[in-house]
């Protein structure tokens, strides 16, 4: 394990170097040269730290992508581009019930809560399904694919809908509190901020900010001059922040969107949605490189403070974090454990599929959905 201490520098698109002074930063994303305080590397290991709890290969036959699992105490559920809806048993992966949706071709992630789990279809429905058995307990019938995961706060459900209407639903009974249309195709996961009482998503051009209190009225949209693609943003209600990573990491002011910092990619884009803790922010690079880096709010630019490279194309998957590990998935199949302080490597699994989908950290327990169809659960 490449463990160096040093600060190196990392330009765009360049071998690491300790020779070349540091160039001034103007602004994130510009051909600058940017100091990454510890520079980590993975290398052919062990996977003694991950121990396999069970493999689910053969009986769910769909493609994943970016749908993660949902957990309750005895189940894990996972959907796909199929129609089907599975629950698994956390023991032993086997199928305990399965629940046929409207439509197939959603990017939808179940959601559970309070003995219920929540998914769209794509056939624009949203359904509550009883985590017991899968029996409905409500279902929505909307005009529009659901593509986007629901998410369950203060007893609403929150979803987007394909033709860019903005829903809200009582968690109960289903009836809808407000349809809001947004102007334009909602192509991320829904983040909510319970201080602002606000919710964030992104467009194909825009990250947009939509009061959840007042029918879903726009309060701020911050563009960005590139493609933003699918990437979630992730709300820090402890920093008043919202983090989204494009070809830049920008932390923006969650009340009105205005800029905190922001750090590039060195030459490439983001690969993944970020996520967060005390500590920092983590994001997973287009190089197959995962980044920490420290709230500051007294620079502009923030260097990382470490960065892990897998040699990989990119890390899609938005990693996971459990206590003091990161875990993180890259699309030639590989899982690592991370030591979230040092960003040196505690664990590696190699899977037979890519990994576009967030794993699941619950304890000592790990669950990842591969691309190909597989659903894993680990020790660690």
């Amino acid at each position: 394990m490449d463990g160096s201490t040093e600060p190196l520098l990392v330009g765009p698109r360049t071998r690491p170097t300790r020779s070349e002074p540091a160039r001034d930063h103007r602004w994130c994303g510009r051909e600058e040269l940017i100091i990454v305080k510890r520079l980590n590397s993975s290398v052919e290991g062990s996977s003694s730290e991950i121990k396999t709890v069970w493999r689910q290969e053969t009986a769910i036959e769909t493609s994943f992508q970016t749908c993660s699992p949902a957990l309750d105490d005895d189940r894990v559920f996972v959907g796909g581009l199929g129609t089907s809806l599975y629950a698994l048993s956390r023991e032993d992966g086997r199928i305990v019930w399965t629940v046929e949706r409207d439509g197939s071709m959603s990017d939808s992630s179940p959601a559970y809560h309070d003995g219920i789990v929540y998914v769209g279809s794509g056939g624009g429905s949203v359904y509550a399904l009883d985590a017991e058995d899968g029996s409905i307990v409500w279902r929505y019938a909307g005009p529009s694919a659901i593509t986007t995961s629901p998410i369950v706060r203060d007893g609403v459900v929150y979803v987007g809908r394909n033709d860019g209407v903005l829903l809200a639903l009582d968690a109960v009974t289903g009836s809808v509190l407000f349809e809001f249309d947004t102007g334009s195709r909602i192509v991320s996961d829904i983040a909510y901020s319970s201080v602002e009482e606000t919710l964030y998503f992104t467009s194909k051009t825009e990250l947009r900010a939509h009061d959840a209190a007042d029918g879903g009225r726009r309060v701020w949209a911050m563009p960005f001059s590139a493609d933003v693609g699918a990437g979630s943003p992730a709300v820090d209600d402890s920093q008043g922040m919202v983090y989204f990573a494009a070809n830049e990491l920008r932390a923006l002011r969650s009340d009105d969107g205005s800029l905190s910092w922001g750090t590039s990619f060195f030459g490439t884009s983001a690969g993944s949605a970020p996520v967060f803790d005390e500590r920092g922010v983590y994001v997973g690079g287009g190089s197959g490189t995962m980044y920490a880096i420290q709230h500051d709010e007294s620079v502009l630019v923030n260097a990382p403070d470490w960065a892990f490279r897998t040699w990989d194309i990119a890390i899609t998957a938005t990693p996971a974090l459990g206590g003091d590990r990161l875990v993180a998935g890259s699309l030639k199949g590989d899982l690592y454990v991370l030591d979230a302080e040092a960003g040196t490597a505690e664990g590696h699994v190699e899977l037979p599929c890519e990994l576009r989908s967030a794993p699941i950290v619950d304890d000592d327990r790990l669950f990842v959905a591969g691309d190909g169809g597989g659903v894993y659960a680990f020790e660690f």
